[in-house]
């Protein structure tokens, strides 16, 4: 904040440029709450929301019948007590997952004013491996109650462009694993 910026951009894959920055410039002035998170529209309605959950038996049977890599996620899962998920767009979440919470979620571009992160100074947490920071983010912007609006900016992601997808189970289920441990406090402190 040392610059003192009116707007934080928040760009969570590696991003590629869709329409042209000037009308992303014009764009963030009807937002003029400190408590509103500005995020563009994704091509589907579901990107735009985050659902954790705790998995079903269903789920963990398919795993196990799937393939070896999907029986070495169940153990790493088992070892580190991971006990909530984040939905995934490659499944059916609703019969493989019992819903807990749903958030508006990042994805992969939000636009924020500065004074969050000046009120909130905790509000980012640095400590995932590219994956996970959105959702965390999601979550606390939740938990304060921010205001959430689309922005009508077109941009397109890579997605996992920065880590190849041979380390990405292990980066995958340590993010998962810190995540849980964030959640078990979040859902102890509501129940």
């Amino acid at each position: 904040m040392e610059y003192n910026p009116k707007w934080v951009v928040l760009s969570n894959d590696d991003m590629v440029k869709i329409d042209k920055i000037s009308s992303l410039i014009k764009e963030p002035d009807g937002i003029n709450s400190v408590k509103t998170m500005a995020v563009c529209r994704s091509r589907s309605k579901e990107a735009n929301r985050a659902r954790i959950g705790h998995p079903k038996r269903l789920r963990n049977f398919l795993f196990r019948m799937r393939d070896s890599y999907t029986r070495s996620l169940l153990t790493y899962e088992k070892k580190f007590d991971i006990r909530f998920f984040v939905e995934g767009l490659k499944f059916p979440w609703n019969h493989l997952f019992r819903n807990l919470l749903e958030v508006r979620a990042i994805s992969d571009f939000a636009v924020l004013s500065s004074d969050l992160f000046r009120d909130y100074s905790t509000l980012y947490d640095e400590t995932f491996i590219n994956g996970g920071e959105d959702i965390d983010l999601s979550i606390r912007l939740y938990l304060i109650k921010i205001n959430y609006v689309l922005l009508y900016y077109r941009i397109s992601s890579i997605g996992v462009g920065t880590i190849g997808s041979k380390n990405r189970m292990l980066k995958d289920i340590i993010n998962l694993a810190y995540l849980n441990s964030k959640l078990l406090e979040y859902f102890h402190t509501v129940s």
